[in-house]
């Protein structure tokens, strides 16, 4: 956003849902354990990580059901594979910025440079995913204050003015 309109904007549809179904995938190929998107955004919240941050390595049960047996089994899983297990999917969050970045205008860029990215929603609080995204772009990074609502507000803000909402590209989806 600039001088009050939409400069470049790129959206993808990768986010805590995808995140879930990673780690779902991760214990189920890894463990043989069948575990629900509930219990691994547990997991996600518990030890996800983007970037190592602190010491030690923190550590969360699961529970799911073997695979091979039916029934119902423990196991721990540490931060550093949730982090394996959530790599692609913040890779692919990167690839994005980076391409945003390519489509904007130098002077803007500048700007950036300058304020830093600002990351929202609920995937900003995946911890050391700020300094991962810092040290990928070598730009500033920074989480708005109360991300998980922060989309919802700036829609109320942009509803709020028609104005701006004339000028903003709203998608379709297709059925």
């Amino acid at each position: 956003l600039a001088l009050g309109g939409i400069v470049v904007n790129r959206s993808i549809r990768t986010a805590g849902d995808e995140m879930d179904d990673a780690i779902v995938t991760f214990i189920r190929v890894k463990y043989g354990i069948l575990i629900g998107e509930p219990t691994a955004e547990n997991i996600k919240i518990a030890v996800g990580s983007a970037y190592p941050v602190g010491k030690g390595d923190r550590q969360a049960v699961v529970r799911g059901r073997d695979i091979e047996t039916g029934l119902p089994r423990s196991i721990r899983v540490s931060e550093s594979e949730i982090r394996e297990a959530l790599a692609p999917i913040i890779q692919e969050i990167i690839e994005a910025i980076s391409e945003t970045m390519e489509e904007t205008p130098p002077e803007l860029v500048g700007d950036i440079l300058e304020h830093g990215i600002v990351l929202a929603g609920g995937g900003s609080l995946i911890r050391g995913i700020d300094k991962l995204i810092a040290t990928e772009t070598k730009m500033p990074v920074w989480i708005t204050d109360d991300p998980q609502t922060a989309v919802v507000r700036g829609c109320g803000k942009l509803l709020d003015d028609a104005e701006l909402l004339r000028h903003v590209k709203v998608a379709q989806r297709k059925v």
